[in-house]
């Protein structure tokens, strides 16, 4: 949107949660916000489920008909008339409350979801923050907008889903503390000092 219907800070939105947050200034008018920039390189695996996750704050108190509109795009088209919507009576806590929103996407892609939606800014978010009626307008706070994908991949873990390879190094004074144990068992230990 533009001028009393923009978000300000837009660029706080973009990217992974960070604390600084684009704004929503629900007292005027509708603010419209279009996210792109979902791009991915083919990973393994055939996607099985796909959600949208929205990670906002109450800048100011929602009234409980303020609302936030998302609505998936697929190239700079509306997939389809599907949308979410968030009001504030789902928003509880009051000012500074931090919110995790998710929305199960994957049912709306019936021919299955591909990694190519998800290259060269295919998929696109619009988010519509709607004052609503009454005396009390909210103020919306948007950290984050991801996408978590599981795939059926069988090729990044072990035995109940333990990761195989991710190596952890502890490093600690050996005159004040003592290594006990590890599970899973430690590969090696290493001691410096004069423990």
């Amino acid at each position: 949107g533009t001028g009393v219907q923009a978000w300000t800070n837009v660029n706080f939105a973009r990217y992974k949660e960070d604390g600084l947050f684009a704004d929503a200034n629900l007292s005027n008018n509708n603010n419209i916000l279009g996210l792109a920039e979902f791009a991915l390189a083919p990973k393994d695996g055939t996607i099985t489920k796909v959600e949208m996750l929205l990670r906002l704050r109450e800048l100011r108190d929602a009234g409980p008909t303020d609302s936030l509109v998302a609505q998936l795009y697929f190239n700079n088209a509306p997939y389809s008339a599907v949308t979410k919507t968030w009001t504030g009576v789902d928003l509880p806590g009051g000012v500074g409350t931090d919110h995790l929103l998710t929305w199960d996407v994957t049912s709306l892609q019936s021919g299955g979801w591909t990694w190519p939606m998800f290259a060269n800014d295919y998929t696109e978010i619009l988010l519509t923050a709607n004052p609503g009626s009454g005396s009390t307008k909210g103020d919306f706070g948007l950290d984050s907008v991801e996408f978590r994908i599981t795939t059926n991949a069988s090729n990044c873990g072990g035995p109940s889903n333990t990761i195989l390879t991710v190596p952890l190094t502890d490093t600690f004074d050996a005159d004040l503390l003592r290594f006990l144990r590890a599970s899973p068992t430690q590969n090696s230990t290493i001691t410096t000092g004069t423990a």
